[in-house]
């Protein structure tokens, strides 16, 4: 008898990634919002019931989900700095508020923003007045653009220091809230500095500056319009456009402000390992009936590392209205090229939140309620060794459980064994703390008195994936691995 829930966290049942196309083996998973132990691989839970906590296999590496923690509750929407040392979140002060618009006299919801720090995991109350539904924030390492409209309508940029919370001018166009949210405007998610992109009939200028308004950089390139993408610390991938749809990619090396034309196949890059948020549909039981909400997974994917195809669309969208109306989240589209793993359930009827850059923590919503929760990584060989034992501990504790009440039941029935009638479970129940134990204990003895050498005579097995524990007449209990 296969013991189910042995099996290992690598366990491949097929698995459709439903819109994506690709085939991705699903792991066992643990329940969201439940407490973990502090590795990967659960420790021994002499109850038999130790929950592993939710864990997502990439060809390299296993991740693994710590416990979640409540940030704040009674959040409107959020949004997370690029380096993931901050969070911006909207709250909702007084949540009996009720909004209509057929009733004018209705009470309306008290909006007030705050900072989370994610390593000190303090919350911080923005000390301003800002009107209510009228703040829309671009995250930025250690700042972020806001754009604040006034009751009156008018529209303006300030830039607020996350650190200090001082709110300070920007600079021209960087002042104009129209230019901001232009797609000529990109931001970097490494540095304090942006680029803007303005084309002419003949040529296209690219111009990078701080955001005190400094230049850092400045190029002209012979194409009708262009994109830039901010790589890394100091670099840019620039994508020039033709007529026709021709391009041409550049490495922009800020700098020296020089521009480099690069091969289009020297962007893939090796893969490396990335974590998404992913939403299906799917049936959830609800007060004992069938409901249809949505599950929200964590899927991993092996990807090119160079040119990020979602750069563009990540500065794009970035810039989110906290109006308590909800997130206006984007997801990042998995290409059919990127190669998916393996994917855990994270919960139901959650909001698709943040993940951090280096994949270390990753937030999300559910009921109007922020949750954290941090990623453990260890290496793909070392999880397996750790299932390996893990799997060893829990078989041979089981196995050990239930032939101890074996003997306690033939020691109340005159050294008479159970049957092997079918039965066995309902004789050997009243003698065992759970009955999950059972179904996966396969009782091959037939019943009656004790044999000779009852060290030797075989009375059940549990199997797994790595091998098998053996439990025996007299108790003991051997562990066989698979050769």
């Amino acid at each position: 008898m296969q013991l189910s829930h042995f099996a290992p966290a690598a366990a491949c049942l097929g698995v459709v990634l439903a819109g994506a196309g690709l085939a991705i083996p699903q792991v066992p998973m643990g329940r969201s919002g439940q407490g973990s132990s502090p590795s990967i691989a659960s420790e021994f839970d002499p109850d038999g019931e130790s929950a592993r906590r939710p864990t997502v296999l990439s060809q390299t590496v296993a991740f693994g989900l710590r416990m979640e923690e409540v940030v704040a509750e009674n959040v409107a929407a959020f949004q997370m700095t690029p380096d993931g040392s901050k969070i911006l979140f909207s709250k909702v002060m007084n949540p009996g508020a009720v909004t209509s618009l057929r009733e004018p006299q209705s009470i309306q919801p008290e909006i007030r923003y705050f900072i989370y720090n994610a390593a000190t995991r303090r919350t911080s109350l923005l000390p301003y007045d800002f009107p209510r539904y009228q703040i829309s924030i671009i995250p930025l390492p250690d700042t972020a653009v806001i754009t604040l409209t006034r009751e009156d309508g008018e529209v303006s940029a300030r830039l607020l220091d996350l650190n200090t919370l001082q709110l300070s001018p920007l600079p021209d166009p960087l002042s104009d809230p129209r230019t901001i949210y232009s797609s000529s405007i990109t931001f970097s998610r490494f540095e304090k500095i942006w680029s803007r992109v303005q084309p002419g009939e003949k040529d296209t200028i690219l111009t990078v500056s701080r955001l005190d308004g400094s230049l850092v950089a400045q190029n002209r390139i012979n194409h009708l319009g262009a994109e830039v993408a901010f790589q890394e610390p100091g670099k840019a991938i620039v994508t020039g456009y033709r007529r026709g749809g021709e391009q041409t990619f550049y490495l922009w090396d800020l700098k020296t402000a020089s521009l480099t034309i690069l091969d289009p196949k020297s962007l893939e890059g090796p893969l490396v390992d990335r974590l998404h948020f992913y939403t299906t549909d799917a049936q959830t039981e609800l007060d004992g009936s069938r409901d249809k909400g949505s599950a929200l997974w964590l899927v991993s994917t092996m990807a090119p590392s160079g040119l990020d195809r979602q750069t563009v669309q990540y500065n794009r969208n970035f810039a989110t209205t906290l109006d308590g109306q909800g997130l206006d989240y984007q997801p990042p589209v998995i290409a059919k090229e990127d190669k998916a793993y393996s994917r855990t359930l994270l919960g139901y009827d959650l909001k698709p939140g943040a993940i951090t850059q280096n994949s270390s923590t990753l937030y999300y919503m559910r009921n109007q309620v922020l949750y954290r929760q941090d990623i453990e990584r260890m290496s793909l060989e070392a999880f397996r060794q750790l299932e390996v034992e893990r799997t060893k501990l829990l078989a041979t504790s089981a196995a050990k459980q239930v032939a101890v009440a074996v003997l306690i039941y033939a020691s109340d029935y005159d050294d008479k064994l159970p049957l092997n009638d079918g039965k066995f479970a309902d004789a050997v129940m009243p003698y065992i703390r759970s009955r999950d134990l059972l179904s996966g204990f396969d009782y091959v003895f037939p019943g009656g008195g004790f044999p000779e050498g009852p060290s030797k005579v075989i009375m059940g097995t549990i199997t797994t994936r790595y091998g098998r524990a053996i439990a025996y007449l007299d108790g003991s209990v051997r562990w066989e691995p698979n050769p």
